[in-house]
């Protein structure tokens, strides 16, 4: 018996040695990719059965399911935007449908993303339509609605860090109206940091958080991997808008600018500690930089960030590409990325997750990434969508794609995605794809046509209006 083992030992010894060289006995080095899951633009929209409103508002949030639960309203949503609030964004029968296909995907992943935008588009206006129109009653059903929403995940994930990012919606005065050292940003901050024990340091996030909207986390496996969650709505051209305030009241453009400026010397010194120190860091927020692909396709260009700070964020990302290795956004409600060219060569990439709101006619969806914990570089992505909302009568959700052998790339990289970009151009297959993935595999919907392909394209590969226009015009030659 003896005898057996030690031979079985050997064997099992020498295979091991086997695998761990190539044909030439050169050791191969061992890479170890680990998952995450991101999800953005749930905007989840508590009044699409409004007989259980004044339940909701007199219940806490924990209470929230249960009383959900009671609905005799059927069917996963509509496309598109409905006049009809009721009708408008994420119901509880789709965000319940996403949680478990979310959990069938992967019980157990790393952490989870959430790139922005909580609430349903107009939710104060709702509110005061279908309630009544009190601030500090609609105030406590906003936060209620976020702990809800987080408390939901946090209860199919147990002990699974959860790394927020606040979107344009998620306000108490209204869309584009989050307020720097706002009662929303003091009120929401224990139900974000409550997922992010021991990732955190109480007393920064506290002060960065409460302030501007923004905080540094730590990777669960690795303490040199951060993960930098940015407030970019204070940057955006939509800022502080009246006609979207239900508060009545604007800060000053000064008092604006300082409060963005705050957020960029504090993102310097965090990118500059982390060089320092041989960290390596993700960028996570809403909003994308560079230009608005849709507005644009009218032929003018249209930044998403006000254009000086659209210019002081890419000066920073090429200021610090060394350290940077990724970048995590939403907002756009599609399937997309944006390759940052640089100063010479691409240098930087943004990853926008799918909307699970189909709003914008597109397909709900999220993401599984794999990435190597040991550097923070992204390795591949499956896209998972939910196809026919409005008919389907039960859950309707797959995988879509996978990137890798999607695209043909063996990870996700500024010259790899930059070599997917340019294959657009003479590669009809990886166009045909990209089109198709950008509203999660629904051509019938798709916003990115013959007509308007050219000037999709040129947002997505650059940044600013001078080097648009001049890919615009290189492509009508």
């Amino acid at each position: 018996m003896k005898r057996v083992n030690f031979l079985s030992l050997a064997v099992i010894l020498t295979a091991f040695l086997f695998a761990a060289c190539d044909n030439t006995g050169d050791k191969k080095e061992v890479v170890t990719h680990n998952n995450f899951l991101s999800l953005s633009d749930i905007h989840f929209n508590p009044y699409y059965d409004t007989a259980l409103l004044k339940q909701l508002i007199a219940a806490p949030a924990s209470g929230w399911e249960a009383i959900f639960e009671t609905s005799t309203k059927e069917g996963f949503g509509y496309y598109g935007w409905q006049t009809d609030w009721r009708k408008l964004d994420t119901n509880w029968n789709l965000f319940k449908s996403a949680l478990d296909e979310v959990v069938a995907v992967n019980a157990k992943p790393d952490f989870i993303t959430i790139n922005g935008d909580f609430l349903a588009h107009e939710f104060e206006e709702a509110f005061s339509k279908y309630y009544k129109d009190d601030q500090a009653e609609m105030r406590d059903f906003i936060t209620k609605t976020i702990d809800f929403i987080n408390s939901q995940i946090a209860k199919r994930f147990p002990d699974t860090p959860i790394f927020p990012t606040l979107g344009n919606n998620d306000a108490f005065c209204g869309d584009y109206e989050i307020r720097g050292s706002g009662s929303f940003l003091s009120r929401t901050a224990p139900i974000f940091a409550d997922n992010l024990n021991g990732l955190i340091n109480a007393a920064d996030f506290n002060e960065s958080y409460k302030n501007g909207g923004y905080y540094i986390a730590s990777n669960p496996n690795n303490s040199s991997h951060k993960i930098i969650s940015l407030n970019t709505v204070m940057m955006s051209t939509k800022y502080m808008n009246t006609a979207h305030n239900v508060c009545q009241t604007l800060p000053p453009p000064s008092v604006v600018d300082a409060n963005v400026q705050t957020m960029f010397r504090w993102l310097g010194k965090k990118l500059g500690a982390a060089r320092a120190n041989g960290d390596k860091v993700w960028l996570m927020y809403h909003i994308p930089p560079g230009l608005n692909a849709y507005s644009s396709s009218s032929g003018t260009p249209s930044y998403y960030y006000k254009p000086q700070y659209n210019k002081q964020y890419l000066d920073t990302v090429n200021k610090y590409s060394d350290v940077i290795v990724a970048q995590l956004g939403g907002h756009t409600h599609m399937d997309n990325f944006i390759v940052i060219n640089g100063s010479t060569a691409p240098n930087s990439f943004v990853h926008i997750s799918p909307a699970i709101t189909p709003v914008y006619d597109n397909n709900p969806g999220f993401l599984e990434y794999s990435y190597t914990p040991g550097t923070g570089e992204l390795i591949d992505y499956d896209v998972h969508g939910f196809s026919n909302v409005e008919s389907s009568t039960t859950s309707n959700w797959s995988k879509e794609y996978t990137f890798s052998t999607t695209y043909g790339q063996d990870k996700l990289s500024p010259a790899n995605l930059k070599a997917v970009y340019t294959s657009f151009l003479t590669d009809p297959a990886a166009k045909k794809h990209y089109v198709d993935y950008y509203v999660v595999e629904d051509t019938t919907r798709g916003s990115i046509t013959d007509e308007n392909w050219n000037y999709y394209y040129c947002a997505f590969g650059n940044q600013t209006a001078t080097e648009y226009q001049d890919c615009v015009n290189n492509l009508k030659k």
